[in-house]
């Protein structure tokens, strides 16, 4: 009975080292991998951060994000480090090196606060990561290849001439929210476009040249021509991007 006893002890103690083993390996790789991110960013330049909050008040002042850009760009250079909490993000602000990260097919593991938006925006192509973004990538990109939009222009223009038709037949009684919509986008258009009127008037003259007096709706030979509409669209884009932020793991 004593030597059942003496096993059992022998038996849960073996069991209990193997367990606090792989529990200490399990931290020991996991401290590994951030001690290293650590030496990294404590390499690169960045602003001072709160001990224990790190930047997270300076990420969320828009005026910070939007304003002083060009000030973290002059005192910090085109790599930037930046703490939430105890944990490093690094922003990069070069064209070639956010070219590069962007267009990797390996490095697709996207930001942890992109798993935060799954409960909002699912998990399809702008917060998926890894196989299930590649699948859906794959998915998606055929629909809006060059041949395939070809074949919708005509319903392009059609949509649009009847939008304009709409505009041109009201009369009398209105609907107040068509009212409301449309002075809503007179106000945006006020205030967020034409802020260029010399772009505004090549793309007019690009326009002009293209069609030259001629009424007919645009082929897709004619968009391909207006290359310097192109470069405006491009442009507000990129000031104005639909997605503000992106972010990978590497």
């Amino acid at each position: 009975m004593v030597a059942h006893k003496t096993l059992d002890r022998a038996y849960n103690l073996e069991l209990l080292s193997y367990l606090s083993l792989i529990v200490a390996g399990s931290l020991i790789y996991a401290l590994s991998g951030y001690l290293k991110l650590l030496l990294v960013a404590l390499k690169l330049p960045g602003p001072p951060a709160v001990p224990f909050i790190g930047n997270i008040l300076m990420v969320g002042d828009k005026n910070v994000m939007v304003n002083d850009a060009a000030k973290a760009f002059s005192l910090y250079g085109t790599l930037i480090r930046l703490w939430g909490c105890i944990v490093p993000a690094f922003v990069v602000l070069d064209p070639h090196d956010l070219q590069i990260i962007l267009s990797s097919r390996k490095h697709t593991d996207k930001g942890f606060f992109y798993k935060l938006m799954h409960n909002f925006l699912g998990n399809g192509l702008i917060t998926s990561s890894g196989d299930k973004w590649s699948v859906h990538r794959k998915l998606i990109q055929p629909s809006f290849h060059l041949n395939i939009l070809e074949k919708f222009i005509g319903t392009f223009n059609d949509s649009s001439q009847c939008l304009l038709d709409k505009f041109k037949a009201a009369e009398g009684e209105i609907n107040i929210t068509d009212f409301v919509n449309n002075c809503v986008l007179d106000i945006l258009n006020g205030e967020l476009t034409f802020l260029n009127p010399e772009c505004q008037k090549k793309c007019i003259e690009e326009i002009d040249t293209i069609f030259d007096g001629d009424t007919r709706a645009p082929t897709m030979k004619d968009l391909r021509e207006m290359r310097y509409l192109e470069q405006c669209i491009k442009e507000t884009l990129r000031l104005y991007p639909s997605v503000p932020l992106l972010a990978r793991r590497l």
